[in-house]
């Protein structure tokens, strides 16, 4: 896990960017040959699910900490505080807007290969299934 007081979020993007977009392109691709290659999808997708939860921990801490930071910049300032919970929480929340992206970026590829692992299994099972009924028509 990174630390992301020694890390700037900047540097860390950089370095998962890359993933970030193998992640969107293998969820592009459409997989229903047969059991072998699905098997291999599911072993590539539960790889890809554990890597996007720690991408998505590491994102929202950054996120918090960019809104945090921000907040407390402006309660510093009294003339701000009169503002009201709120409108502080909104202004906070358009200074750390990058971090939101990618925080909301990596939280929905993690979305879709939970869903997209649960179609392929299904897949699979039918992929079984259908072979063992050919294999064995009576039973």
């Amino acid at each position: 896990m990174i630390n992301i007081n020694e890390v700037s979020f900047i540097d860390w993007y950089a370095t998962i960017k890359k993933e970030v977009i193998d992640i969107s392109a293998f969820l592009e691709i459409e997989n229903e040959a047969n059991a072998e290659m699905l098997d291999g999808t599911l072993e590539v997708a539960r790889v890809w699910l554990a890597r996007t939860v720690e991408m998505l921990a590491t994102a929202e801490g950054y996120y918090l900490k960019a809104r945090g930071e921000v907040l407390k910049q402006l309660t510093f300032d009294k003339e701000m505080v009169k503002l009201g919970a709120m409108l502080l929480k909104t202004m906070a929340e358009n200074e750390c807007v990058s971090q939101k992206m990618v925080f909301t970026q990596i939280g929905r590829l993690n979305a879709c290969l939970t869903h997209s692992i649960d179609v392929w299994r299904s897949r699979l099972s039918y992929h079984k299934a259908e072979k063992h009924y050919t294999t064995n028509p009576g039973g």
